[in-house]
């Protein structure tokens, strides 16, 4: 099968999904309004990219090539230059998809992010399936960290389910709690449910835990506790309440450390925050790591803490599953979670009462502790690692999509 993919293309969550797709004998075609750089991703699948805008696209690239060498779409400044970039191409897109892909052969479509990608997917004349995979950025329905998020959402998501056959639901409550109590979908039917998007289980696995990969990457050894999150800071993380009740953490437990992800507009805060209360020994500042070596550096750890705070904007996150969450459950680690819709469905009572706490700052301390004092309990470890297997299994989403692709479109 022939598959037009419209994504980010420069996005671990596409990648994945190509290197599977081509690995099971289709041929994928990448379009995107993110111009392919290379930098953080890599793609093991021999594909093709649409170019289009090329001169333009050119010229910008060199015009602030110093800007763009290290930018995040996720963490960069709403005037950051490739933000007006992908902005222009997003609008070129929209309104000459259909010129782009003429002489493009394929037989289905492929979106990820409705609120963006789903757009021009709907745009497409052509008949064949089209699928859409909604992410948690979605919900961002009230707020706009970036120049390209300047439509009514409301609106695209309306207009998105006009002309998309069918959905995947990043979570159910995503659909159920958000969408469906705003009457943003016609038919619920036409969507499937995942948590997340899956993890590969066999890449993400306690297998990989040895002491010489704990000292190689972090310099400790194997009496050492450590917790992880390589998440970069956003605005609706709370790291920085985390850290200062980490401080007392640190104070009865000498020998705890905590490895953060670096980089986007709040991580100087973060910095400040370690140096004010001399916590730079304890708090490991990891540089990006790339996708293909993640889970290596997640198996080495004990404790995986959560930080999103749906207090902060509870409409405009994920209500549910994390990917980060679910692969440091498959690598063996035991996690300490903030309570939102979504967990009570995936974790049964016993096992909120232990993981999932109510108020960040009240409550957080106490339950990092209880989970430092059961970091050896191999059985709630396997525990842990059967739900994501049954739960949320990488290769039963690409099952559910490519049997999605062979049901006929009306």
């Amino acid at each position: 099968m022939n598959i037009l993919f419209i994504a980010n293309c420069e996005s671990v969550h596409t990648v994945r999904f190509v290197n599977e797709f081509v690995k099971r004998g289709n041929n994928v075609i990448m379009l995107s309004a993110t111009p392919y750089l290379g930098r953080t991703v890599e793609y093991t699948a021999d594909i093709k990219h649409i170019e289009f805008l090329k001169l333009f696209t050119k010229i910008f690239n060199f015009l602030f090539k110093n800007k763009i060498k290290n930018f995040n779409p996720e963490n960069s400044h709403p005037l950051h230059p490739f933000n007006f970039l992908i902005f222009f191409r997003m609008i070129y897109l929209f309104f000459f998809v259909n010129k782009i892909i003429k002489k493009v052969d394929f037989d289905a479509v492929f979106s990820i992010n409705l609120t963006t990608n789903g757009v021009f997917a709907s745009r497409i004349k052509r008949h064949v399936k089209k699928i859409c995979c909604t992410l948690g950025c979605d919900l961002k329905l009230a707020k706009w960290y970036s120049v390209k998020e300047i439509t009514n959402k409301r609106f695209v998501v309306k207009y998105v389910d006009r002309h998309i056959d069918y959905f995947i639901s990043y979570n159910e409550v995503q659909i159920l709690n958000f969408f469906k109590t705003k009457n943003l979908f016609s038919n619920l039917d036409k969507i499937r449910y995942i948590n997340g998007l899956g993890v590969d289980v066999e890449l993400f696995n306690p297998k990989y835990r040895n002491v010489e990969l704990k000292k190689k990457y972090y310099g400790l050894d194997e009496t050492s506790i450590l917790a992880v999150c390589f998440r970069q800071p956003r605005p609706y993380f709370d790291f920085a309440i985390i850290l200062l009740q980490l401080k007392k953490i640190i104070t009865k437990y000498p020998n705890f450390y905590f490895a953060i992800g670096t980089g986007g507009l709040e991580f100087p805060a973060l910095i400040k925050i370690v140096k004010e209360n001399n916590m730079e020994k304890n708090i490991l500042m990891m540089p990006n790591i790339q996708y293909k070596d993640l889970h290596l550096y997640i198996s080495q750890g004990d404790i995986y803490i959560d930080p999103i705070n749906i207090s902060k904007f509870p409409e405009t996150i994920s209500m549910g599953i994390s990917g980060s969450l679910l692969e440091s459950m498959a690598c063996g680690l035991i996690p300490v979670i903030g309570r939102r819709p979504g967990l009570e469905s995936f974790f049964d009572a016993e096992l909120q009462d232990l993981l999932i706490y109510n108020n960040l700052e009240n409550d957080i301390y106490n339950y990092i502790e209880n989970v430092i004092e059961n970091k050896n309990n191999e059985i709630l470890k396997q525990k842990l690692r059967e739900i994501v297997h049954n739960k949320s299994n990488w290769y039963k989403t690409i099952e559910l999509i490519e049997t999605l692709f062979k049901i006929k479109t009306v």
